[in-house]
């Protein structure tokens, strides 16, 4: 009963986004915005982590298997994609380099307690 609870919350929450992207038009992902919803109940004391610790263990340890649609589609459209490859590529590359950097910068950031902020 305790996971259908917290399943529950999370899904609340992500609807929520949905909502809050469909009313205000705005240009990111409504599951997006509900996951930085439930970032700010947690961050601010609104919700206790107790309250969705397990599930969200649960789906962390599953995540792999979310991908496999994904992976479908992929191959499903191979023929499309095929055009696009090159920048595709390109895409790929910078993006991962520029989420290793702000990854990079964002651990010694907090690994000194967030109390020195000229760290580049």
């Amino acid at each position: 009963m305790k996971f259908i609870r917290q399943l529950g919350i999370i899904l609340s929450i992500t609807y929520i986004g949905e909502i809050m992207t469909s009313r205000w038009n705005l240009i990111i992902p409504g599951s997006v915005v509900g996951i930085i919803v439930l970032f700010l109940l947690l961050q601010f004391k609104a919700l206790k982590i107790e309250s969705v610790e397990d599930t969200g263990q649960f789906l962390l340890k599953h995540l792999p298997i979310m991908f496999v649609p994904l992976g479908v589609g992929v191959y499903k459209y191979i023929e499309d994609i095929k055009d696009y490859v090159g920048i595709l590529l390109l895409i790929v590359a910078v993006t991962t380099i520029i989420v290793m950097v702000v990854s990079g910068w964002s651990v010694q950031l907090l690994s000194k307690g967030g109390r020195d902020h000229d760290v580049v």
